[in-house]
């Protein structure tokens, strides 16, 4: 891997580009009589529509243009783009999470981080997270946890995605993206999209079409196949729009997605691998695995494949009876996962012969969201809530061996969630404003071991306050507190285990922050400090169920977190604008025991004072885009610079598997009128070589289950078009 200080050089040498061309444009800026402004950013973070500047908590808004300019398509480059929030491959697709913050879920447990579409959704890790992204309004990133108005498992954060609905005008796109990975295959990116009214002021439609080929860029050094871990994703979505009155709107949204990749899980085993982690590493004396030591290809027998399924359903209703606004929100979604995987990643046999991790889930869950609020902008503003979830999931592991197929896991699952809400804004005077939240939430858990034949009931309620004051000393500066209370949901661990079952973790978060315009509105900027105390951490341990080693859950954990985030955009004139964002963290173990990975390295299993896993101590991202007139102004050439800084970070909790940091350029250069826009990109411009995420085992003296690395992509060059309409 390349070392920090390239990357740092590299993120040294963009810096200095960028100021260079702020430099050689500043006269132009002087020239230009009329200023440009930075529009307004209105979201629906807070479940009724503001400006994002006035919000009193962290949100991270990307618009329709930001996600066409930067051709964002993955949740990866929404990672790139966005300070604080990192999405973490552990084994392939499958299991792909989103961290913010660094609060980050325990092995393969839930998510901490809730991923919704159009206001649902089914809440679980594979849902949406390695989600193929297009057709959409805006993006929201909300930073921390939001319990009052989200509720289970917004731990560390949410993030939204809204689909741009029709509107009065026809209108629509056709997108298409050919390029070449570097050392791998080609890259087919298209979509389109049309909407319009079918029936004047009253009821509209749209259609949506995406498709992405992915070829692939992992070579096999056992059989000599290239590019093995190609990916297809397939998305279909249309909107039915209807506004028969004008106080009345329904909206039904409706999609269906696939994700096909060849390879269920083509990470890298970074060193010589044999009997196990603590044969090889402990007996054998090769010490600790150094996971950055990868290179792009894999060495496996069987390379498996991992496929989805995901349809989605919601539909939402809203009434405005003049003062109060009544809102409805139906979401119903299945989701079905197939993954199989080489568990020892070797290219033939082994001691323990060649075993494969068969996994099979199936989801299907629906939830009603019912919230009356207030309209207008009086002195005091309130919201009522009432949520139900329900959530159906099956799931079935088996082991397919030399010897056999042996079944780990044959369970149904199902979850039950319901809670009342309030949140209410009082201006106790016109600069000064005072937020109180309550949440109110009740858990049921059953499953079912059809292995056993043992059925087992978990429930959980919880109170969970939010408390915000800010102040606007001006029209361009707000100020801001927030205290929030957030919960992660317990769970079931399996019927041998020590523990049948494990509780809910908690998360204070304490924040402070500034929001504002410069004077004429060309630069905004946020910037926020936080603190946050983590207890009843959820954490893994293992057991001897009598043939290996078993994981389950427990709560053992004690963490804190503590940094600042802030980001700023610049208007500069003559068609530069540049933008900037940074996050700062120290997330540390406070108090905890690693008795998953620690003994079979050797080590001491108090990890009290570790980084906490997942969590770069430094993040950042800086963009450049300039438009200028072309053609006796009829076209305009658009040049654009991307650049991120990652921070190294731990994938474990004893630290011994540490990811390099790495700093990645994209940049495109290409000419664009109205309706047609013609280009040319290269994403990670520099060919930096970069992990995704990793895993390092615990000690198993049955399953060789090896050290993991996930390898980023390489430089992939490329031609753009796009026609809209």
């Amino acid at each position: 891997m390349k070392t920090v200080q390239a990357a740092g050089s590299r993120l040294h040498f963009s810096a200095v580009l960028l100021l260079s061309i702020a430099c050689v444009c500043a006269p132009l800026k002087a020239q230009d009589n009329a200023q440009p402004v930075l529009e307004e950013i209105l979201v629906t973070a807070s479940k009724r529509t503001e400006n994002v500047q006035d919000l009193p908590f962290s949100v991270v808004a990307i618009g329709e243009q930001t996600i066409n300019d930067s051709q964002l398509a993955t949740a990866q480059d929404l990672a790139q783009m966005t300070p604080g929030l990192n999405f973490i491959e552990t084994i392939g697709r499958a299991t792909g999470t989103p961290v913010i913050r660094g609060i980050s879920p325990t092995a393969f447990q839930d998510p901490t981080v809730l991923v919704y579409t159009d206001g649902f959704t089914l809440g679980l890790t594979g849902e949406s997270n390695n989600a193929y992204l297009f057709d959409l309004e805006r993006i929201e990133v909300l930073k921390g946890p939001y319990p009052t108005l989200y509720g289970r498992n917004a731990l560390g954060g949410v993030i939204n995605y809204i689909v741009k609905k029709p509107g009065d005008e026809f209108e629509g796109y056709a997108r298409a993206e050919w390029g070449s990975i570097k050392g791998g295959a080609g890259v087919l990116d298209t979509a389109f999209s049309a909407g319009g009214p079918l029936v004047e002021n009253r009821l509209y439609a749209k259609v949506a079409v995406g498709y992405r080929d992915d070829g692939g860029y992992l070579d096999n050094l056992f059989d000599g196949g290239s590019n093995v871990n190609d990916q297809e994703d397939l998305n279909v979505g249309g909107i039915l729009r209807a506004t028969p009155s004008d106080n009345l709107e329904l909206t039904l949204t409706s999609t269906y997605a696939e994700a096909d990749d060849a390879c269920g899980d083509c990470s890298n085993v970074p060193q010589p691998w044999g009997l196990g982690t603590f044969f090889d590493y402990v007996m054998l004396g090769q010490g600790t695995p150094d996971i950055n030591d990868a290179d792009r290809s894999v060495n496996q027998d069987l390379l498996g494949f991992f496929d989805k399924e995901e349809q989605r359903h919601v539909l939402n209703v809203s009434y405005d009876f003049g003062a109060v606004n009544l809102t409805n929100i139906f979401g119903y979604g299945e989701l079905d996962i197939h993954t199989k995987a080489d568990i020892d990643r070797l290219p033939g046999f082994t001691l323990t012969g060649s075993i494969a991790f068969d996994n099979f889930v199936d989801m299907q869950g629906w939830s009603n969201e019912l919230r009356l609020s207030s309209t207008g902008d009086g002195a005091f503003r309130w919201l009522l809530g009432f949520y139900y979830f329900d959530l159906e999931r099956d799931q079935v592991i088996t082991l397919d061996t030399l010897f056999g197929t042996f079944p780990v896991e044959d369970s149904a699952r199902d979850i039950e969630n319901y809670a009342f809400y309030v949140n209410a804004d009082y201006d106790i005077t016109e600069r000064f404003t005072i937020g109180f939240g309550l949440r109110y939430d009740d858990e049921q858990t059953g499953i079912e071991d059809l292995l056993t034949g043992i059925s087992r009931e978990g429930d959980a309620d919880e109170i969970l306050p939010k408390f915000t004051a800010s102040y606007r000393p001006s029209d361009d500066l707000t100020l801001y507190a927030t205290v929030s209370k957030g919960y992660h949901a317990g769970g079931l661990n399996s019927p041998t285990a020590p523990s049948p079952t494990y509780d809910p973790e908690f998360l204070w978060n304490y924040e402070v922050g500034a929001k504002g315009t410069s004077p004429g509105g060309r630069m905004r900027y946020d910037v926020a400090a936080f603190y946050m105390d983590w207890t009843d951490q959820q954490l893994e341990t293992t057991f001897f169920n009598g043939f290996f080693n078993e994981a389950y859950v427990i709560n053992a954990g004690k963490s804190r977190v503590y940094g600042i985030d802030g980001s700023m955009q610049l208007e500069l004139g003559d068609g530069l604008s540049i933008s900037a964002a940074l996050a700062w963290l120290n997330a540390e173990y406070k108090e905890a025991t690693d008795s998953l990975t620690a003994p079979g390295l050797g080590l001491d299993p108090d990890i009290s004072g570790n980084d906490m896993i997942n969590t770069p101590d430094i993040t950042a991202t800086v963009s450049a885009q300039y438009l200028r007139p072309v053609g006796s102004g009829r076209w305009n050439m658009r040049l654009r610079f991307d650049g991120t800084y990652n921070g190294e970070f731990a994938v474990d909790s004893s630290n011994v598997g540490v990811v390099d940091a790495y700093f990645m350029a994209n940049a495109y250069a290409g000419i664009q009128n109205e309706h047609i826009e013609i280009g040319l990109f290269a994403r990670n411009l520099f060919d930096e070589e970069y992990l995704t995420g990793g895993f390092v085992p615990g000690f198993n003296p049955f399953l060789a289950f090896p050290p993991l690395a996930s390898i980023g992509r390489p430089r992939t060059v490329g031609v753009r078009l796009r026609l809209a309409y």
